[in-house]
Formats: structure tokens, C-alpha cells, sequence
């Protein structure tokens, strides 16, 4: 007697979660409006996005050259184009009046550091880097823009785009570069590729160490996700489960403003951009693709089904942009709502 009182109450609660989950699927997909298409034929992308302007690095699914272009992120209008060759990006940057781009040749060798013309793409100066170790991360901090290239960190001038000093991190592998709270502090994150890592604050002007976290145990070093209000938002993936954190930004210790169990797998990212905190995962679930309030992590809005099942590549003030699922992926972007502020 007893079970068979249980099923309907149990049958009800399904269904009202059920409603509830269908609820929230609906408001994320009216509260972000209808995607734009902005390019199709997308295999491996790398982008900035900043002032309403879209630089797009990207080769199309078979593989091929990879093609350079600016657009309008409202219209989606291509503004200017190039071909880089066959070479991977794996940093798009727009800093300091100019854009920056890191090109890899096709066996992974010989990184280079482009600085552009961000109207017409047109190369101003090209900088060879060190001896390719892992993937070439690029910031700005100070005036000069800084490179994470295997073990060590290079100072480039904004202006001619020379090489003027080189930090050796002894024992690093992979190294991460972010710009710290108004640009007045670089923040690196470094693993030893044994999964021993560690987050440093460090003088933007000479690159000297002035602060380091409690090592980081996991698969890869932790994602620097950007800072607001002198917090860090990072994100590490453990090779069982990924966590998102928050750190001061001065100390990189651990803050008390804690996300609750994500229950995620490696591939959650925090971001900052604009005033929002975005947790998204690859491919993930809507319970981790979400805008955030960025100093206390409180989720405010879901993410709509196509994006949670794609992948986000960037934001900015005014737009989410993600390459969708499909094979070959397109590159797409949605307005970001109030209510995400």
C-alpha cells in the first residue's frame, strides 16, 4: 500500500522538475534572442573580441590555411581579411593600439609573434619566439605585451614588437599570461607538465616575482579566466573533474566566495568580460553554462541549448560568440540580456 501511494507523488515531482527545467530552457532562449551566423566552414578557431570589432583566426574543418578577418560583430559584416598560411593561432589579442597574433608552423615549430594592423590586417613586425614547448599564450601588462612560450616569459615592445627581455621559469612546461587588475600586474600560470602547477603575480615592467599561490594539482596548469573588484576567477581541470575558483588577486590565496559542486568534467571555463562572469563547459549541460555575478559567482542566467552544447569562444560587452556542434561547426553569436548584469 505504501509504494503504490508513493508513484503518483513521485510521478508529480518528476513532471514539475521536468516543467521547471523546460521553464528555464525557455527564458535563456528569449532572454539571448535569435543566433547570428557570422561564418560558416569553422574547424579550429581563435578569437578577440573588443569594441564591436570580431578578429576571427580560423581554418575550416578539412584543415587548410588558415584565414585572418575582422568583423563587425553587429552585422557581421567582413571589414578586412588575409591568409596566415598554414600555420595554428593559438593567441588573438587586441592591446596597446594593435593586434596580436602567434603563429605556429604546421609541425608546431617556429612560433611567431605578429603584430598587425587591427583595420587592415596588414603585418607591421614579426618576432620570432622561442623554441615551441607547449601552446604560446600572449597579455598585456604595463606598457608591454608579454609572451608565456614554453619555459619562459618574453617583454615585447608595443611599438616595434622587440623582444627586450626573456624570464626564465625554471621547471615550467606550459605557461598561461593574463593582465591583472587594471593592467597594473601580470598574472602567469604554470605547470611543470607532471601536473604540479602554480599561479604568480608578477611585476608588469620587469617580470620579477612578487607573489605565487599554493600549488595547483591536476591535468594542466589552471585557465586564467580574468579579474574584477581585485578577484581572480580561474578554473582547473583535474583529469577527473574540473572546478571553478576564485583567488585575491594581490595574495592568490582563496577567497570565501565559493561556486557550489558543478559536478563538471574537465572542460568548464570561467571567464570574465565586461562586468559578467561566464561559466561555460564544451558540450557540457545548462547546469554549467550560465552568466554569473562576477564577485560572488551566483548564477543569474542559463545559457541557451545550442550554446551548452557547442563551444563559447569569447564575449564582450555586447555578445556571446560560440561555434555550434555541428560538423562543419559554424561561428555564432547572441546579444547578452539585463538580466546577466
Amino acid at each position: 500500500m505504501t509504494r503504490r501511494a508513493r508513484r503518483p507523488a513521485v510521478t508529480v515531482l518528476l513532471a514539475a522538475a521536468l516543467v521547471l527545467v523546460l521553464a528555464a530552457v525557455s527564458a535563456a532562449r528569449a532572454a539571448f534572442g535569435t543566433p547570428q551566423r557570422l561564418l560558416s566552414d569553422v574547424g579550429s578557431v581563435t578569437v578577440a573580441a573588443t569594441g564591436g570589432t570580431l578578429w576571427v583566426a580560423s581554418q575550416p574543418a578539412a584543415g587548410g590555411s588558415t584565414e585572418l578577418r575582422a568583423l563587425d560583430a553587429a552585422t557581421g559584416a567582413v571589414t578586412a581579411g588575409r591568409t596566415l598560411g598554414p600555420v595554428t593561432t593559438d593567441s588573438v589579442l587586441y592591446a596597446l593600439g594593435w593586434l596580436w597574433v602567434t603563429a605556429v608552423d604546421s609541425k608546431g615549430q617556429s612560433p611567431q609573434l605578429l603584430r598587425l594592423d587591427p583595420h587592415s590586417l596588414a603585418t607591421l613586425s614579426t618576432t620570432a619566439l622561442a623554441t615551441r614547448h607547449g601552446y604560446v599564450s600572449v597579455a598585456s601588462a604595463g606598457a608591454s605585451i608579454w609572451v608565456g612560450d614554453g619555459g619562459e616569459l618574453d617583454q615585447v615592445t608595443a611599438i616595434g614588437g622587440q623582444i627586450v627581455r626573456r624570464v626564465p621559469l625554471p621547471g615550467a612546461a606550459d605557461i598561461e599570461v593574463a593582465t591583472g587588475p587594471g593592467g597594473q600586474s601580470l598574472l602567469v600560470s604554470e605547470d611543470n607538465g607532471s601536473g604540479l602547477a602554480h599561479v604568480q603575480r608578477r611585476d608588469p615592467r620587469t617580470g620579477a616575482l612578487l607573489a605565487a599561490s599554493a600549488r595547483f594539482l591536476g591535468a594542466f596548469h589552471p585557465f586564467l579566466g580574468g579579474t574584477i573588484a581585485n578577484r581572480l576567477w580561474l578554473s582547473e581541470a583535474t583529469g577527473l573533474q574540473g572546478y571553478v575558483q576564485q583567488l585575491d588577486a594581490g595574495t592568490l590565496r582563496p577567497t570565501s566566495a565559493t561556486l557550489p559542486p558543478l559536478g563538471t568534467t574537465n572542460g568548464v571555463r570561467a571567464s570574465v568580460d565586461d562586468g559578467i562572469l561566464w561559466i561555460t563547459q564544451n558540450g557540457g549541460r545548462p547546469s554549467v553554462n550560465y552568466c554569473a555575478d562576477p564577485v560572488t559567482g551566483r548564477r543569474r542566467v542559463t545559457l541557451p541549448a545550442p550554446v551548452d552544447r557547442g563551444r563559447v569562444v569569447a564575449e564582450d560587452a555586447a555578445r556571446i560568440y560560440y561555434v555550434t556542434e555541428s560538423f562543419p561547426g559554424a561561428l555564432m553569436s547572441l546579444r547578452i540580456p539585463r538580466r546577466c548584469r
